[in-house]
């Protein structure tokens, strides 16, 4: 793609007021932020725009609440987290639509942090007024909220129609590290793909296909090309539609597990054990992938020249089904190979099984990156090119 307009393109000026969407959609557990990776994410660009004696005003959303104000959604406790983060004095502005706080903040040396952009409907609508309201509060606009690229949201897509608009730190670097896979991969490249829902990922294990080496395929993704394949799967997670899986079952890139991890209970103390995918029983569930299908995908990644994965490879939500992720994640690490990983929830399990060491980069994105690398264009991405 052509280059984006980047931070070293913005004519600085001590007092440009800088309007910076982050991506701030993190986990919360007991009222506290269990899981910074976003966040911190964000922090070069902040400092970048700080050196420059500029006045930061910060838009974020966390999770979905539909244009509905929550106490429990609100991003005043992100605020305060990364006035920690950041060791400076935030100001957190509860609605920056009220003309008498743009009038009282407007010219704020503060960093000014914005409540949950998604409280307000024309986000979520992508509404043009919406989005030249946010821009009274800024000269420029900075996008550096990748994993928010692939919606078509006002805070990420009409605000760059209102003004001068540039990519972020992070948000440059992940396009151009996933840049790197679809236009110089190293070889062998192999494509790890797992999580629930194959109708999310058919564009992808089709890119993947024609672009990768090999493609291993687990978790619930796994199961419907199991029963596509006309075995039993008991009582796991597959898509209903198998239309999709059957156009893949043929390509030798593909890789299926050969065997499974399976269960009668979905508990953590539960009994499990070891089959070949024909020894399903019809009331168990398939939680993991097998011993025999991780020794083949391990061989395949100990000589690999990069590796992309995306999903987990079973339900690692339970620790006693996650041990196929992990025997994963440990062969990507011992790789000699540029290794990146994507997906929220495959971050958040490697982080908290102690994982996620060894990965040359780990990307933001879950969505945004599935819809990246499967060559789609995202129109928030278009709007920062030169």
């Amino acid at each position: 793609m052509k280059s984006l307009r980047t931070m070293d393109d913005i004519v600085w000026r001590p007092g440009l007021r800088v309007l910076i969407r982050i991506d701030a959609d993190v986990a919360m557990q007991g009222g506290r932020i269990s899981e910074d990776f976003r966040i911190r994410q964000a922090l070069p660009t902040i400092r970048a725009a700080l050196r420059h004696k500029a006045h930061i005003r910060i838009i974020s959303h966390r999770d979905r609440p539909k244009g509905v104000p929550s106490d429990v959604l609100s991003q005043r406790r992100v605020c305060l987290y990364l006035s920690r983060l950041l060791k400076k004095k935030m100001a957190f502005v509860k609605n920056p639509f009220d003309k008498d706080t743009l009038q009282k903040l407007n010219e704020s040396a503060d960093i000014l942090f914005f409540e949950n952009i998604r409280f307000w409907k024309g986000e979520e609508e992508n509404d043009i007024p919406f989005a030249r309201d946010l821009a009274h509060w800024a000269d420029i606009y900075v996008n550096d909220a990748f994993a928010n690229c692939h919606r078509k949201h006002a805070s990420v897509l009409a605000i760059t129609s209102t003004l001068p608009s540039y990519a972020g730190i992070n948000l440059a670097k992940e396009v151009a590290t996933l840049e790197r896979v679809l236009t110089n991969p190293a070889r062998p490249l192999i494509a790890i793909l797992g999580g629930a829902k194959l109708e999310t990922k058919v564009p992808l294990i089709k890119q993947f296909l024609a672009l990768a080496d090999h493609v291993l395929i687990g978790g619930a993704i796994a199961n419907t090309l199991i029963a596509a394949l006309g075995y039993e799967v008991g009582k796991s997670l597959v898509d209903k539609e198998k239309k999709d899986a059957a156009q893949f079952l043929l390509n030798k890139k593909l890789h299926i597990p050969s065997d499974v991890v399976v269960t009668k209970n979905l508990s953590r103390s539960s009994s499990i054990r070891a089959c070949a995918i024909s020894g399903v029983a019809p009331d168990e569930y398939i939680v993991d992938i097998g011993p025999q299908t991780l020794k083949t995908f391990s061989s395949l990644l100990a000589v690999s020249g990069m590796v992309v994965w995306n999903g987990p490879m079973g339900f690692a939500e339970v620790p006693l089904f996650a041990k196929g992720t992990i025997y994963l994640a440990n062969a990507v690490r011992r790789a000699h190979a540029f290794k990146i990983l994507g997906g929220g929830d495959t971050i958040a399990l490697l982080r908290a099984y102690r994982a996620l060491r060894g990965f040359t980069y780990v990307s933001t994105g879950g969505g945004a990156m599935l819809e990246f690398l499967s060559g789609k264009k995202l129109a928030s991405l278009e709007a920062l090119k030169k």
